[in-house]
């Protein structure tokens, strides 16, 4: 929760990627501003130009511009009560001003990612239990089947098979 990466990166044609560089960033000291913004208030950063950086932004203004970002609007990626991640737009070409109505895609499609991610997690969570259940069945020495509420067997373990001599 305190060290950020860039996971991914798309730039446009003639810009240069900066994923390299923002990597394993310590959040709360490189962007102190930054930091108690996205984490603790679950505010997005919306930026048409560097100035309108508080004076207190100035190790966030220094980070920026060493991007050569003119604009940039960052959205945080909430899970439950959970700061997942964020996703940051920029621009090094021309200023932009973002309105409500970006903004709120922006946010959408950041939430729209972590609910992604949540639901990826839980699915290889739930192959990892089902992993486990598999071998413990096939650990046991006696015969185990395991039936859904219906009645219908959905495992057995290979004892099983051996009791009925079945395959």
């Amino acid at each position: 929760g305190s060290t950020v990466c860039n996971t991914h990166e798309w730039c446009a044609e003639g810009v240069l990627p900066q994923i390299d560089h923002l990597q394993h960033i310590q959040l709360a000291s490189a962007l102190p501003w930054f930091s108690n913004l996205i984490q603790s208030k679950r505010e997005p950063m919306v930026l048409s130009c560097l100035d309108d950086l508080p004076p207190e932004a100035a190790l966030e203004r220094e980070h920026f511009a060493a991007q050569n970002i003119l604009s940039l609007a960052v959205v945080p990626m909430v899970r439950g009560e959970q700061l997942v991640g964020f996703m940051g737009f920029d621009t090094v070409k021309t200023q932009r001003t973002w309105d409500d109505a970006t903004v709120l895609l922006l946010r959408n499609t950041a939430q729209a990612f972590a609910g992604a991610q949540a639901r990826a997690q839980a699915e290889q969570a739930l192959k990892d239990g089902e992993a486990d259940v598999r071998a413990l069945l096939n650990a046991s020495s006696e015969a185990i089947g395991l039936l859904d509420s219906g009645g219908n067997i959905i495992a057995v373990n290979r004892h099983v098979g051996e009791t009925f001599g079945r395959t």
